[in-house]
């Protein structure tokens, strides 16, 4: 997800279909039942910005599904996104996105917070 931090403050930006692949994933991946997903996504998305994306942008010709997680972050103006799917992580950065693993990200956030 994209993500931006500015001293101790964290912002998560998400568009609609993020939210739309993220309640998938937690039906097929984690065995959320469709309530406890429509749930999980109404929470995150009201402790996140919502950003809309038209859905041009072209960046990952190995999986395009994923171009959306790049449009997000580019429209929000987030340094950061994070992530664990290997297409995304391969680009390493795009624009002045820089994709990275969970764990780099909490390096990142440890970093800011000394």
């Amino acid at each position: 997800m994209p993500a931006h931090c500015s001293g101790r403050a964290l912002g998560t930006d998400l568009s609609s279909s993020i939210l739309i692949e993220f309640h998938g994933v937690l039906v097929a991946k984690f065995a959320f039942t469709e309530t406890e997903a429509a749930g999980t996504v109404a929470l995150v998305r009201n402790m996140s910005t919502y950003i809309e994306v038209p859905g041009v942008l072209k960046a990952v010709a190995d999986d395009p599904e994923d171009d959306k997680f790049i449009e997000t972050a580019q429209l929000a103006g987030a340094p950061y996104l994070v992530s664990g799917d290997k297409h995304l992580l391969r680009l390493a950065v795009y624009g002045n996105v820089q994709i990275i693993r969970a764990r780099a990200f909490l390096d990142v956030l440890t970093g800011e917070q000394s």
